[in-house]
Order: structure tokens, then sequence, then C-alpha cells
């Protein structure tokens, strides 16, 4: 649709990694942390959706930017399909 959806930032090492983690804190707050086992934050706000995800072993992280708006717009497409799926049978 034309419209910018995601983008992503990789990082290499720790020091980078959490250096650009501090930075997202400072700016959002702790996060929400889905997995205790791994080293993952999320920041959920109207208009963007933030994620950090850190590789155990390598300490890379890759930073995720979401425009919620459309998030919800493809989970709206994604149901509006399995519906008629369904609808078929």
């Amino acid at each position: 649709k034309k419209r910018l959806h995601v983008i992503r930032i990789g990082t290499e090492g720790i020091i980078n990694s959490q250096a650009l983690l501090e930075v997202l804190r400072q700016a959002y707050g702790r996060g929400s942390r889905p997995n205790q086992f791994m080293e993952g934050y999320r920041w959920y706000g109207s208009k963007v959706t933030i994620a950090y995800d850190e590789n155990s072993l390598t300490r890379d992280a890759t930073f995720w930017f979401f425009s919620q708006p459309i998030l919800d717009e493809q989970q709206a497409d994604q149901k509006s399909k399995e519906t008629k799926g369904v609808g078929g049978l």
C-alpha cells in the first residue's frame, strides 16, 4: 500500500546493543519482557511498537520499529481472511 511499515536496526556486540537499549529505556521506559529467559523487550504505543531482541551468543541485537496502525490493519485483514476461509467450508 506504499506506506512505511517497519524499520529494522541491527547492532554488533554487547557494547553497541546495550548502548542502544539504554537509549530506548531512557526515551520509553523499561519496556515489557515477553520471555524471561531471552533478552528481549517490547514497548507498545498507539502509533509505534518497538521490539528489541538480543542474540544470547553473539550479543548482537535487532531493534524493530513497527507502525501500530498498519499492524492493526494487517491483523484485521488476516482475521477477515480467516473468517472468509471458514465460511467456504
